[in-house]
């Protein structure tokens, strides 16, 4: 399992509308999924949970800008030349998984209305949660991993740029 955890009341500028927020999320979890395929010496097939007003051919649009894209990390040779595709969690179980372990990853971190979070669902979930190597950084680095990544969403969930103490109480990871 990787997780990208969006800091939604951290998001400024440009990344207030919700598509460049989704297509950034898009571009770390394609990263870190590519990784992981690369890793393992597969080629990665992705399907994501169609959403309102976005189009395969905006998917196709942006998978080829961030093939432009220097900066982009993504390991291309290890996801499917053809594309990501577009289904509805209600024809795709693997979406309906999908959805309940980012809601799972959610839940630990961002507050309810009573100012709580839950972290028994991730605590459940961290078997699967990958982790690269047994650095400091090894469930942070392609496991989970959140943006923006600037000082007042660090403080706020301490988790992507800083504290992996908070991540490893809230999956009780030993020797990370």
């Amino acid at each position: 399992m990787s997780s990208v955890i969006v800091c939604k009341r951290h998001l400024n500028g440009p990344l207030l509308d919700e598509d460049p927020a989704y297509l950034l999320t898009l571009r770390y979890l394609l990263e870190r999924l590519s990784w992981i395929a690369r890793e393992r010496g597969r080629l990665l097939r992705y399907t994501l949970a169609h959403i309102v007003r976005f189009k395969t051919s905006s998917l196709r649009a942006y998978e080829a800008e961030l093939r432009a894209e220097e900066e982009c990390q993504i390991a291309w040779p290890h996801l499917d030349p053809h594309g990501g595709h577009l289904d509805q969690p209600s024809r795709l179980e693997q979406l309906q998984l999908a959805d309940a372990i980012a809601s799972a990853t959610g839940a630990a971190f961002n507050h309810d209305r009573f100012g709580y979070t839950e972290q028994r669902y991730l605590h459940e979930l961290q078997s699967i949660v990958y982790r690269r190597g047994a650095g400091a950084n090894a469930l942070t680095s392609y496991g989970l991993t959140m943006h923006p990544c600037h000082e007042t969403a660090r403080a706020a969930y301490p988790v992507g740029g800083g504290s992996i103490a908070y991540v490893n109480r809230l999956c009780r990871v030993r020797g990370c």
